[in-house]
């Protein structure tokens, strides 16, 4: 979304300054792997989003166990040389994971 000229963080900045951030019913959430990203566009912000983070969450990846148990439940069974293959290509990561089916098995 945010591309070289695509003009995205100040048109969110906008946004957030003129209308959102007044309003109690709207929460907004910045989160991906994009970490500098984040840091750089979001958290260091010296426009119009300059100080206005409220709250940081660190949300660590799933452990090979976790993973393990998601995927049981939605009916992968991998054996534990594919769970630690998985695990290196996604991170451990709930979302990709998520997208696993049960026609790759």
């Amino acid at each position: 979304m945010n591309t070289h000229r695509s003009g995205f963080v100040t048109a969110l900045e906008h946004f957030w300054n003129a209308q959102a951030s007044s309003r109690p019913d709207i929460l907004l959430i910045v989160c991906g792997s994009a970490a500098s990203w984040m840091s750089d566009k979001i958290i260091n912000n010296h426009g119009g989003l300059h100080n206005r983070v409220t709250r940081r969450m660190n949300i660590k990846p799933w452990t090979l166990h976790e993973c393990e148990k998601y995927l049981a439940a939605k009916g992968i069974v991998f054996s534990r040389h594919q769970i630690i293959e998985t695990y290196m290509i996604l991170g451990g990561i709930p979302y990709y994971l998520s997208l696993a089916q049960r026609r790759w098995v």
